[in-house]
């Protein structure tokens, strides 16, 4: 799915920056089963 859609996988600190990039800081990042992960911002 993430060479259809042109995505790529991201580390914690790029989620962060381009969370950053765009004026919402990141507040958490959650691992969840079957290598998911949700990811909780609020704007800044």
């Amino acid at each position: 799915m993430l060479v259809m859609l042109g995505a790529q996988e991201r580390t914690e600190r790029q989620f962060s920056a381009l969370l950053a990039a765009s004026g919402v800081t990141l507040i958490r990042i959650t691992r969840a089963t079957l290598g998911y992960s949700l990811v909780k911002a609020a704007p800044s």
